[in-house]
């Protein structure tokens, strides 16, 4: 069975409070029961992902207030079906937190 994905993924990082604010377009897939939020660090790329968020299947932000100030972090979001099976995720990479 095909899966849909979110479509895309965007972060703004903003300097007032160190956090990245996500959005995205959840996946359409009817089989999706919910989505998986990864993040990892950006040195020269990205890996090393941890998951940070397990979210509803119609979720489509996310502000993540863990970052630490001059850090960048690279995102990924996942549909997830009934077997906790991911689709292929969105990706976002080098998202810069302002000092």
């Amino acid at each position: 069975m095909r899966k849909l994905l979110p479509l895309f993924l965007i972060g703004i990082a903003l300097a007032a409070t160190p956090q990245v604010i996500l959005h995205w377009l959840p996946s359409p897939s009817a089989t999706a029961v919910s989505q998986t939020l990864s993040r990892s660090p950006f040195t020269t790329a990205c890996g090393g992902y941890t998951k940070i968020a397990s979210l509803a299947k119609d979720a489509n932000v996310y502000a993540d207030t863990t970052v630490v100030r001059g850090n960048s972090y690279c995102y990924k979001i996942f549909s997830v079906d009934a077997n906790g099976t991911e689709g292929a995720a969105s990706v976002i990479s080098d998202v810069v937190v302002p000092k």
